[in-house]
């Protein structure tokens, strides 16, 4: 079905640009030609049908082409944060088994550069195929976290259900500032503008002392790429509207092209909204969704009407019902196995054709869901969700700890980070803590404060 869509946008127009990033251009039709040599590529180190393959790639074409390429030979495509470390990385690639690792480079030991992937074109065409096509990690710990697996039918649905609730045409232009390897950004930005022929501009991941430079450092290089590509859809997360709307009044920064802003991730702030509305006059839109259930709701009110506790209305084909104070979801977004690597509680979890999501909300008369309290630990440190239950197992894992509990806090001049409560072990100080988290955890998730 991801192959269907591919082409579909090349039959439309060819020439019409599929991907910007830094000084590439890719149109439609080449990038159909570089999957197919992506795909004979893969397909000659074994790759078929069923089998997975895991990518450690930062935003970008070869992300894009990696993730279709493996679609094309109907295998199994894992994206891993580039910015794991390697004792993470080694326990997703354990658990999942890929048959082939993607790096930008060398890294991760074993893994093959994305510039070795080119042969001779692997073009399928058997029909639709509607089968296991994504794996996402729900959390990182070793005992809790969850493997989903989406099949392609469950992606063609993400992109519908968006697309046709808020009528994406193929001239929104999609700004991506967000994670491709996440299921919001997988979702929201790639595949949506592969379901209608949009032209999706990334917004490339400058580095900066061996990893990806702070947003607020890129906020230049976005504007820039909003005013000379037309941005029209701007997906973002709290953090990130909140670093644009403390710009300086005189920064260069223009969204009144812009017919679309949405938040997911976290609850967006009031403050946040209010302080974006009044420095750029648009509103934001709140996405509500999961890695389990995709997008769920958007409130589309007139901006007169919108309130930044509610986050709207379920989106089209998708149900949700209220049980005993506890969000329940039903899509054709959800995967058919649940949880594939815990069926335990994947039986708990998921029941009857819904998802029990583990957030607490109500429904208003007109239908619209607000959010009343979260049972799931997750905390958002600089846009990304970190799990407390992880950073605590791997501080109960530390030889210089006795006891550890873990917490999110917001410090006035530091934003949002972990602080850990610890009982040391005779000789272990604060820095030697911090330096085993280090070697287990990704940076955004050791902790700050000791």
């Amino acid at each position: 079905m991801l192959m269907a869509m591919l082409r579909s946008a090349v039959a439309a127009d060819p020439a019409k640009i599929a991907l910007v990033c830094g000084d590439e251009r890719i149109s439609y039709a080449e990038l159909e030609q570089r999957v197919a040599r992506c795909a004979g590529g893969l397909r000659g180190l074994g790759v078929k049908e069923g089998d997975c393959v895991a990518t450690v790639l930062a935003n970008g074409p070869p992300f894009v082409i990696a993730f279709l390429a493996t679609a094309a030979l109907r295998a199994i495509f894992l994206p891993l944060n580039p910015n794991y470390t390697k004792a993470e990385l080694q326990r997703f690639i354990a658990d999942a088994e890929p048959r082939v690792v993607i790096a930008g480079g060398g890294e991760p030991a074993g893994a093959t550069p994305f510039t070795e992937l080119q042969g001779p074109e692997q073009r399928q065409d058997h029909g639709p195929f509607a089968g296991r096509a994504l794996y996402l990690y729900t959390s990182g710990s070793t005992d809790t976290y969850k493997r989903v697996c989406c099949t392609q039918e469950n992606l063609y649905y993400e992109a519908l259900n968006f697309v046709e609730t808020v009528s994406l045409t193929k001239d929104d232009t999609i700004l991506c500032a967000i994670p491709l390897f996440h299921s919001y950004g997988l979702g929201n930005c790639l595949l949506d503008a592969l379901y209608v022929g949009a032209t999706l501009v990334i917004l490339d991941p400058a580095e900066s002392d061996g990893g990806e430079a702070p947003f607020v450092n890129r906020c230049a290089r976005l504007a820039e790429l909003i005013r000379t590509e037309k941005v029209r859809f701007y997906p973002g997360v709290p953090y990130q509207f909140s670093v644009l709307a403390s710009l300086p009044e005189q920064f260069p920064i223009d969204f009144s092209g812009v017919r679309l802003c949405i938040s997911s991730g976290d609850v967006l702030p009031s403050r946040t909204y209010g302080r974006f509305l009044a420095r750029f006059g648009q509103p934001i839109r709140s996405l509500y969704g999961s890695t389990e259930a995709g997008s769920i709701a958007i409130d589309l009110s007139p901006p007169d009407m919108l309130q930044t506790e509610s986050v709207g209305r379920p989106l089209r084909n998708v149900a949700i019902e209220i049980r005993e104070g506890e969000i329940w979801v039903k899509s054709p977004t959800l995967p058919p196995g649940g949880y594939d690597n815990r069926p335990a509680l994947s039986t708990e979890t998921f029941r009857d054709g819904f998802y029990k999501t583990g957030d607490l909300g109500a429904l208003d008369a007109d239908g619209r869901l607000r959010i009343t309290g979260r049972k799931q630990s997750f905390v958002d440190i600089a846009g990304y969700k970190v799990d407390i239950a992880e950073v605590e197992e791997v501080l109960s894992h530390c030889p210089g700890v006795e006891e550890a509990a873990a917490l999110g806090v917001v410090i006035e001049s530091m934003g949002a980070l972990i602080k850990a409560v610890v009982v040391p072990k005779d000789g272990w100080r604060e820095n030697d803590i911090r330096a085993f988290c280090r070697k287990q955890l990704a940076f955004v998730k050791v902790p700050r404060i000791i």
